[in-house]
């Protein structure tokens, strides 16, 4: 082989060694591109859903906040503390909130007295429940309003009954005072599963990953696709939840499925929930 040759074949080689090298770099430059582009478009859809949210929400506090003024709903509220068990009274307060359900677009109410036990509702199976804690009284007393995370709800109204499901509540609550006292506390509310669930959805268009909803505490407050490789009964969580799922790293620990282990709430925060 001349030298010439010899010069020529190197030259050969090293073009092709650089060109394989270059496209090495251009491919992965290609894919930071492409996850950056991702993320940030991941991160702007995120961001239009949590300010859909903050509507949603202003919407049903800009709606409690005239309802509870209304000098007819003071009326009626405290003839309702007053004579719990009046049928009438009771039929009264229905037949007002009717068209303030049309008025404003929510689909369920509860009034709660001054010991957070409900004296009217859209649906008379929760009548005489106590919810202390899931209206967050002592936050009511202070603030004025609260709004709860979405929660499955104890008792069962009778068209969820007449379906075989469970009642999904997400509310917005005032407290009623009428000349600085306070006669009970007024929510409205409607079910996650019908616009809140879905919106979380939509603002995914990925197979791998969702959009959940999750508190401080990493308690998820939505359901999770992935809720079937998680051990146990995906319906097994207590009421006032609605999921049984936390966004922690789970102790690893034997399964009789081999699924994995259900974390707890004592478990350390996924990287996500931090």
């Amino acid at each position: 082989m001349t030298t010439r040759s010899s010069w020529t074949h190197r030259i050969v080689w090293l073009s092709a060694l650089a060109i394989l090298l270059f496209s090495a770099v251009v491919a992965n430059r290609i894919r930071a591109l492409d996850r950056e582009s991702v993320s940030a478009q991941v991160t702007s859809t995120l961001a239009s859903t949590a300010n859909l949210l903050r509507i949603l929400e202003k919407n049903h506090l800009e709606a409690t906040a005239e309802i509870v003024r209304d000098p007819e709903l003071l009326r009626l509220t405290r003839e309702l503390t007053e004579r719990p068990q009046d049928a009438a009274a009771r039929s009264a307060m229905e037949a007002w909130v009717k068209p303030e359900q049309n008025k404003y677009g929510f689909t369920y109410y509860a009034v709660y007295n001054r010991d957070a036990v409900i004296i009217a509702a859209h649906d008379q199976a929760f009548l005489g429940v106590k919810s202390t804690l899931l209206i967050r009284v002592p936050e009511l007393k202070t603030k004025g309003y609260v709004v709860t995370p979405p929660f499955r709800a104890k008792f069962t109204s009778r068209e969820a009954a007449l379906k075989g499901q469970r009642d999904y509540f997400q509310l917005t609550c005032r407290t009623v005072v009428e000349q600085g006292v306070t006669l009970g506390y007024f929510c409205i509310g409607s079910d996650p599963r019908t616009l809140l669930y879905p919106l979380l959805s939509a603002s995914w268009s990925g197979r791998t990953g969702e959009a959940v909803l999750i508190d401080r505490d990493g308690r998820m407050h939505s359901p999770s696709r992935f809720d079937a490789d998680i051990e146990g009964d995906p319906e097994a969580y207590e009421d006032r939840q609605a999921s049984r799922l936390y966004t922690r790293v789970p102790t690893p620990r034997a399964t009789p499925s081999g699924k994995l282990p259900l974390p707890t709430g004592h478990d350390p925060l996924t990287r996500m929930a931090q």
